[in-house]
C-alpha cells in the first residue's frame, strides 16, 4: 500500500505488467483484480453513467448513440474543422483564453485524482455503517455539492431557454427535454449525462493534445516526419489546412494520435499495458499495421465491449484533425526544464511551452 501511494508516476503499477494481461494485488484487507471505485457514487451523486449497473447505464447508452455515432460524424467532421480553426487561431492571439473553463478543468481532474484515494475503496464494508458514524463523508459531500455547482452553472441557461422557448436545436432540447424522446430519467440524470459529454468531448481531447505538444520538446524527429507527411498532402508551403477527408493519406498522424493515447492515459495507473513490444519507447510506427485508422485495434484506452465509449469515432476524429493542424503550423520549445517525458493529469500544466507559428 505504501509503495502504490508514494508512486506518483506508477512505477510499482507498471511493474506488474511482468505478470502478464492480469495481476493480483493484495492491498490491506482485499486483493485486487480491476481497479474500480466505489466512492463515486456520493462524489456524483450516483450519476456517473460509466460505472451504473446495466438497467440504468442502458437507458443512458440509448439516448447517447445516435448522437455520437453513424452519418452524424460527416456533419460533426464540419463543425470539428472550425473548432480547429478556432483553436489554432487563438493559439496565436490568446494563449490564455482557456482559462475561462477552469471550473470544468477542475472536475474533471478532481474526479480522476480521487479514484481509489477513499478509505471505502479499500474497505467497502464500511459503507454500511450509519452515515453520521462516516467520519469521512462530510469531505466527499461537499466535493459533490462543488462539482454540482460547476455542472448546473452551465446546465441552469439552457434549461431556462428550453422553458422560454428560445433553445436553439441540440442534444438537450430535442432528446433528453423533448417531451416525445420518452427519456426515462429526472432532470438530475439529464445535467450529469450532458456534462459528462462534455467532459468526455473536451477534457480527454485537450489532455491529448497537452501530451503532444511535450512529446514534439523530447521527439523532435517523430514531428519531423509527421508534419513531412502532411506536406506531401497540404503543400510545404501551407496551401490548405489538413481536413477530416485526409485522415486516409496521412497514416502517420493517425499512428501518432494513437501513440499520444498510448502513453498520454487519462486516467492515472494503467499498470497491466504489456501488449505493446518496448513500451517504455515513443513508436508511432507500432500502429503502421494496417489498422492505423481504427482507434479500438489494439488499444484499450477507450475502453471495449458493449461498455466502450460510445463516442470513441468522433473523439478519434477530433484528436487527428487538431494533431495534423497543429504539426503542420506550429513549432514548440520549453521554457523550462523536463526532466522526463511524462502523461500528467494535473493542472496546471507542469512545464511552460514556447509555440512558435511556422510562416512559410
Amino acid at each position: 500500500m505504501k509503495d502504490v501511494k508514494s508512486d506518483p508516476d506508477h512505477n510499482f503499477l507498471s511493474s506488474l505488467a511482468r505478470y502478464g494481461e492480469m495481476a493480483a494485488v493484495h492491498l490491506w484487507s482485499k486483493t485486487w483484480i480491476m481497479l474500480n471505485t466505489e466512492h463515486n457514487e456520493i462524489l456524483s451523486r450516483n450519476q456517473r453513467s460509466l460505472l451504473l449497473p446495466h438497467g440504468p447505464w442502458t437507458e443512458r447508452r440509448r439516448v447517447m448513440h445516435p448522437l455520437l455515432s453513424g452519418t452524424v460524424l460527416m456533419t460533426y467532421g464540419d463543425w470539428q474543422e472550425l473548432e480547429s480553426d478556432v483553436m489554432s487561431a487563438n493559439y496565436i492571439e490568446d494563449a490564455g483564453l482557456c482559462k475561462g473553463l477552469e471550473d470544468l478543468q477542475e472536475v474533471q481532474t478532481t474526479f480522476t485524482n480521487t479514484i481509489c484515494t477513499s478509505v471505502i475503496d479499500w474497505f467497502p464494508e464500511l459503507d454500511r455503517i450509519l452515515r453520521f458514524l462516516q467520519p469521512w463523508r462530510p469531505y466527499w459531500n461537499k466535493m459533490d455539492q462543488r462539482n454540482h455547482d460547476v455542472f448546473n452553472t452551465w446546465w441552469k441557461p439552457v434549461k431556462e431557454k428550453f422553458g422560454s422557448g428560445t433553445a436553439p436545436p441540440s442534444f438537450v432540447r430535442d432528446t433528453l427535454l423533448h417531451e416525445n424522446t420518452k427519456f426515462k430519467s429526472d432532470e438530475l440524470d439529464a445535467m450529469y449525462l450532458t456534462m459528462q459529454l462534455i467532459e468526455a468531448g473536451s477534457g480527454t481531447t485537450r489532455e491529448t493534445l497537452n501530451i503532444m505538444v511535450m512529446a514534439y520538446v523530447f521527439y523532435p524527429d517523430v514531428f519531423k516526419r509527421a508534419r513531412d507527411e502532411v506536406d506531401k498532402i497540404c503543400g510545404s508551403h501551407v496551401e490548405r489546412l489538413p481536413i477530416m477527408d485526409d485522415m486516409e493519406n496521412l497514416g502517420y498522424i493517425c499512428a501518432l494520435a494513437k501513440e499520444l493515447l498510448r502513453v498520454g492515459f487519462v486516467l492515472n495507473g494503467i499498470c497491466l499495458s504489456n501488449e505493446c513490444e518496448s513500451s517504455d519507447e515513443f513508436r508511432p510506427e507500432r500502429w503502421m499495421n494496417g489498422h492505423v485508422q481504427d482507434p479500438l485495434h489494439g488499444m484499450w484506452q477507450f475502453g471495449g465491449g458493449r461498455r466502450v465509449c460510445v463516442g470513441y469515432r468522433l473523439a478519434f476524429r477530433s484528436v487527428f484533425v487538431n494533431i495534423a493542424r497543429l504539426v503542420y503550423c506550429f513549432d514548440y520549445a520549453a521554457w523550462t526544464q523536463i526532466l522526463k517525458f511524462c502523461g500528467p493529469t494535473d493542472e496546471p500544466f507542469p512545464i511552460k511551452i514556447r509555440n512558435m507559428p511556422i510562416f512559410r
